[in-house]
Protein backbone atom coordinates (compact mmCIF):
# COMPACT_ATOMS: atom_id res chain seq x y z
CA UNK A 1 0.00 0.00 0.00
CA UNK A 2 1.37 3.41 -1.17
CA UNK A 3 0.42 7.17 -0.71
CA UNK A 4 -1.21 7.72 -4.07
CA UNK A 5 -0.31 12.01 -4.11
CA UNK A 6 1.11 14.89 -3.32
CA UNK A 7 4.65 15.18 -1.33
CA UNK A 8 4.90 11.56 -0.82
CA UNK A 9 3.09 10.03 -3.13
CA UNK A 10 4.71 6.50 -3.99
CA UNK A 11 6.00 5.92 -0.47
CA UNK A 12 5.13 2.97 1.10
CA UNK A 13 2.95 2.66 4.09
CA UNK A 14 2.96 -0.07 6.73
CA UNK A 15 0.45 -2.47 7.26
CA UNK A 16 -0.67 -5.65 9.58
CA UNK A 17 -0.84 -8.58 7.94
CA UNK A 18 -4.44 -9.95 7.95
CA UNK A 19 -7.64 -8.24 8.63
CA UNK A 20 -7.75 -6.99 11.82
CA UNK A 21 -7.14 -3.34 9.99
CA UNK A 22 -9.12 -2.29 6.75
CA UNK A 23 -7.19 0.33 5.87
CA UNK A 24 -8.65 2.22 2.39
CA UNK A 25 -7.84 1.18 -0.95
CA UNK A 26 -5.57 3.54 -3.18
CA UNK A 27 -8.52 3.61 -5.76
CA UNK A 28 -10.74 4.64 -3.21
CA UNK A 29 -8.81 7.04 -1.57
CA UNK A 30 -7.66 9.02 -5.27
CA UNK A 31 -11.37 9.24 -5.69
CA UNK A 32 -11.57 11.14 -2.15
CA UNK A 33 -8.64 13.09 -2.49
CA UNK A 34 -10.28 14.32 -6.47
CA UNK A 35 -13.33 15.70 -4.52
CA UNK A 36 -11.50 17.36 -1.34
CA UNK A 37 -8.53 18.07 -3.12
CA UNK A 38 -8.70 21.71 -3.09
CA UNK A 39 -9.41 22.11 0.51
CA UNK A 40 -6.78 19.90 1.79
CA UNK A 41 -3.92 22.54 2.08
CA UNK A 42 -3.04 24.63 4.93
CA UNK A 43 -5.92 22.21 6.98
CA UNK A 44 -6.21 20.90 10.15
CA UNK A 45 -7.07 17.35 10.18
CA UNK A 46 -8.65 14.95 12.78
CA UNK A 47 -8.62 11.40 11.94
CA UNK A 48 -10.71 8.92 13.63
CA UNK A 49 -10.45 5.06 13.55
CA UNK A 50 -7.37 5.93 11.69
CA UNK A 51 -6.01 2.49 12.02
CA UNK A 52 -2.24 2.78 10.42
CA UNK A 53 -3.15 6.34 9.74
CA UNK A 54 -3.92 5.91 5.73
CA UNK A 55 -6.36 8.60 5.11
CA UNK A 56 -4.54 11.78 7.74
CA UNK A 57 -1.12 10.65 5.96
CA UNK A 58 -2.74 11.56 2.69
CA UNK A 59 -4.17 14.67 3.66
CA UNK A 60 -0.99 15.24 4.73
CA UNK A 61 0.96 14.31 1.90
CA UNK A 62 -1.35 16.35 0.49
CA UNK A 63 -0.84 19.64 2.05
CA UNK A 64 -2.43 19.61 5.66
CA UNK A 65 -0.14 20.99 8.11
CA UNK A 66 -1.33 19.16 11.14
CA UNK A 67 -2.80 16.09 11.97
CA UNK A 68 -4.73 13.97 15.09
CA UNK A 69 -4.73 10.27 14.67
CA UNK A 70 -6.70 8.81 16.57
CA UNK A 71 -6.92 4.57 17.65
CA UNK A 72 -7.50 2.00 20.30
CA UNK A 73 -6.11 -0.88 18.57
CA UNK A 74 -1.87 -1.58 19.89
CA UNK A 75 -0.94 -2.98 16.88
CA UNK A 76 -2.32 -0.33 14.27
CA UNK A 77 -0.65 2.59 16.88
CA UNK A 78 2.75 0.89 16.66
CA UNK A 79 2.31 0.54 12.39
CA UNK A 80 1.39 3.93 12.65
CA UNK A 81 3.88 5.26 14.30
CA UNK A 82 6.08 3.93 12.41
CA UNK A 83 4.54 4.89 9.02
CA UNK A 84 4.44 8.54 10.41
CA UNK A 85 8.42 8.26 11.69
CA UNK A 86 9.80 6.25 8.03
CA UNK A 87 7.75 9.37 6.15
CA UNK A 88 9.14 11.78 8.01
CA UNK A 89 6.16 13.83 9.36
CA UNK A 90 6.12 12.28 13.37
CA UNK A 91 6.29 16.18 14.52
CA UNK A 92 3.33 17.89 12.93
CA UNK A 93 1.22 14.57 13.59
CA UNK A 94 -0.35 13.37 17.52
CA UNK A 95 -1.20 10.50 17.82
CA UNK A 96 -3.91 9.42 20.83
CA UNK A 97 -4.55 5.89 21.92
CA UNK A 98 -8.27 6.31 22.82
CA UNK A 99 -12.12 5.61 21.85
CA UNK A 100 -13.44 8.14 19.58
CA UNK A 101 -16.93 8.48 21.63
CA UNK A 102 -15.01 9.04 24.91
CA UNK A 103 -12.43 11.09 23.07
CA UNK A 104 -15.33 13.03 21.24
CA UNK A 105 -17.08 13.42 24.44
CA UNK A 106 -14.30 14.89 26.59
CA UNK A 107 -13.48 17.75 24.09
CA UNK A 108 -10.36 16.33 24.05
CA UNK A 109 -9.85 18.01 20.76
CA UNK A 110 -9.55 21.62 22.26
CA UNK A 111 -9.17 23.04 18.23
CA UNK A 112 -11.38 23.17 15.37
CA UNK A 113 -10.07 21.04 12.24
CA UNK A 114 -11.18 21.74 8.72
CA UNK A 115 -11.45 18.04 7.43
CA UNK A 116 -12.27 14.86 9.31
CA UNK A 117 -12.10 11.65 8.30
CA UNK A 118 -13.93 8.62 10.55
CA UNK A 119 -13.35 4.66 9.06
CA UNK A 120 -15.00 3.01 11.82
CA UNK A 121 -15.18 -0.80 11.77
CA UNK A 122 -17.87 -1.74 10.33
CA UNK A 123 -19.48 -4.10 12.74
CA UNK A 124 -20.06 -0.97 15.04
CA UNK A 125 -22.73 0.70 12.99
CA UNK A 126 -21.87 4.32 14.63
CA UNK A 127 -22.41 6.57 11.83
CA UNK A 128 -25.13 8.53 13.09
CA UNK A 129 -23.72 9.27 16.67
CA UNK A 130 -20.10 10.02 15.15
CA UNK A 131 -21.77 12.72 13.23
CA UNK A 132 -23.67 13.71 15.67
CA UNK A 133 -20.97 14.02 17.96
CA UNK A 134 -18.71 15.73 15.69
CA UNK A 135 -21.09 18.49 15.67
CA UNK A 136 -22.45 18.60 19.06
CA UNK A 137 -18.95 19.29 20.36
CA UNK A 138 -18.25 22.53 18.08
CA UNK A 139 -14.80 21.28 17.20
CA UNK A 140 -15.76 21.83 13.37
CA UNK A 141 -14.53 24.92 11.50
CA UNK A 142 -17.47 26.45 9.29
CA UNK A 143 -17.04 25.43 5.84
CA UNK A 144 -14.77 21.93 7.46
CA UNK A 145 -15.27 18.18 5.72
CA UNK A 146 -16.13 15.34 7.40
CA UNK A 147 -15.64 12.04 5.65
CA UNK A 148 -16.61 9.36 6.74
CA UNK A 149 -16.64 5.53 5.22
CA UNK A 150 -19.51 3.45 6.44
CA UNK A 151 -21.12 0.02 4.99
CA UNK A 152 -23.75 0.31 2.11
CA UNK A 153 -25.88 -1.47 4.67
CA UNK A 154 -25.46 1.78 7.07
CA UNK A 155 -27.97 4.75 6.46
CA UNK A 156 -26.42 8.14 7.68
CA UNK A 157 -28.55 11.56 7.32
CA UNK A 158 -28.23 14.01 4.70
CA UNK A 159 -28.46 16.04 7.56
CA UNK A 160 -27.83 17.06 11.68
CA UNK A 161 -27.82 20.49 12.07
CA UNK A 162 -24.59 22.36 10.71
CA UNK A 163 -23.64 19.46 8.72
CA UNK A 164 -25.04 18.36 5.13
CA UNK A 165 -24.28 15.74 3.18
CA UNK A 166 -22.73 17.26 -0.08
CA UNK A 167 -21.41 14.22 -1.61
CA UNK A 168 -22.25 10.25 -1.20
CA UNK A 169 -19.76 7.41 -3.34
CA UNK A 170 -19.81 3.80 -3.36
CA UNK A 171 -17.39 1.67 -4.08
CA UNK A 172 -18.39 -1.77 -3.81
CA UNK A 173 -19.61 -2.59 -0.30
CA UNK A 174 -18.23 1.03 1.30
CA UNK A 175 -19.68 4.44 0.56
CA UNK A 176 -18.20 7.80 1.43
CA UNK A 177 -20.02 10.37 2.72
CA UNK A 178 -18.77 14.03 2.67
CA UNK A 179 -20.55 16.34 4.87
CA UNK A 180 -19.83 19.98 5.14
CA UNK A 181 -20.28 22.35 8.01
CA UNK A 182 -22.59 25.15 7.62
CA UNK A 183 -21.24 28.65 9.49
CA UNK A 184 -21.53 29.03 13.67
CA UNK A 185 -24.59 30.82 14.39
CA UNK A 186 -23.38 34.36 15.61
CA UNK A 187 -19.93 34.07 13.00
Amino acid sequence: MRVTGGSLKGRELAAPKGRAVRPTSGKVRESIFSVIGPRIAGSRVLDLFCGVGTLGIEAMSRGAREAVFLETSPAALKFLERNLSTLGIRDVAKVIKSDCRSFLRSKAPCREFDLVFADPPYSLKCGREIVELLEEQDILCPGALVVFEHSRFEDLPDRTGKLLLAKRRRFGDSVFSIYEASAKEGK
